[in-house]
């Protein structure tokens, strides 16, 4: 007789994504000592390529000197840390300071003048801790000499000494958004990053935009146009972040990250598909605030269009 054969199904969806960090980070009890925290509260830990995926099951804080000195490992690669939950409460000293591909690549080559003179020093891609209240430490946001995508901090209402100090912007390849609680708003810190060319949104409420309830695609060998009716909103609609993964194909990254191509409105075109390949696609749809998002605890996701490309 053949022994019948169970197998697990994890009741675990991952929570907490970073980018960067997967060469140096290779067990689920490293996290845990970089973390700080115990090792039974990460569950489902997972590599993939250099970024880490895990659910934490506790709250905790981002230790000193946490996740500084890492960013672009690669030209097509940028560093985030998304807390779908909301598990960090505070972020110490130096936490996510110098996030920088030069720093990351040759720790113990590149001086501080050198880097004043003329390297190019990106910042981060993604940081959303959508229930962090406090930087207690120095220079938690320090060096971003690229500055950043999106920095979701909405509830954050003490900032650190020099928190966003050396704080520059490129605009030709970050949006240099970052979202905060209106009680921070003079403060020195933001007033700071916002002189330099950041993007200041004031999150006044957590109300998430409808769903798209009528999505469906044109498409061709390699592209789809994403074709919709542009939902109702509380909030003035910003973007709308493009989910999509090639069918019965797992990848860590396509499963719970969105696409980096945004679109504003139907009728625009994603490209770089497969050709005779199926995929799955939804949206979600973002409004200034950024509520909506796919990594929010309140998605507004739309319905699930599967197709196959020409």
């Amino acid at each position: 007789m053949s022994k019948k054969m169970l197998f697990a199904v994890t009741k675990y969806k991952p929570n907490t994504f970073i980018g960067g960090i997967g060469l140096d980070i290779t067990t689920k009890e490293e996290l845990a000592l970089k973390l700080a925290v115990s090792i039974s509260d990460i569950k489902e830990f997972k590599i993939a390529g250099v970024n880490v995926e895990f659910y934490i099951s506790k709250n905790y804080n981002i230790p000193i000197d946490c996740f500084s000195n890492y960013d672009t490992f690669t030209s097509s690669f940028n560093y985030y840390f998304i807390d779908v939950d909301g598990r960090v409460q505070i972020t110490k000293t130096r936490s996510f300071a110098d996030n920088s591909d030069i720093n990351f690549l040759f720790p113990n080559l590149i001086t501080w003048e050198e880097q004043s003179n003329g390297f190019s020093i990106d910042g981060p891609n993604n940081i959303y801790l959508p229930k962090c209240n406090s930087t207690t430490g120095i220079y938690t946001f320090h060096n971003w000499r690229g500055g950043v995508n999106r920095l979701y901090i909405p509830l954050l209402t003490y900032l650190g000494a020099e928190a966003f100090f050396n704080y520059k912007i490129n605009p030709s390849t970050k949006k240099n958004i970052i979202y905060i609680n209106p009680s921070i708003a003079s403060n020195d810190k933001i007033l700071n990053a916002k002189s330099k060319g950041a993007i200041i949104r004031e999150v006044t409420n957590f109300t998430s935009p409808s769903k798209i309830a009528d999505l469906s695609v044109s498409k061709t060998e390699t592209t789809i146009t994403l074709i919709f009716t542009t939902p109702s909103s509380f909030n003035v609609i910003d973007f709308h972040e493009i989910w999509i993964k090639e069918k019965e194909v797992f990848d860590p990254k396509t499963e719970y990250l969105p696409n980096d191509f945004e679109i504003t409105g139907s009728n625009q075109i994603l490209t770089g598909l497969k050709s005779n390949t199926e995929y799955i696609v939804k949206l979600a749809t973002c409004d200034i605030m950024y509520n909506g998002s796919g990594m929010s605890d309140t998605p507004s996701f739309s319905n699930v269009v599967e197709f196959r490309t020409l």
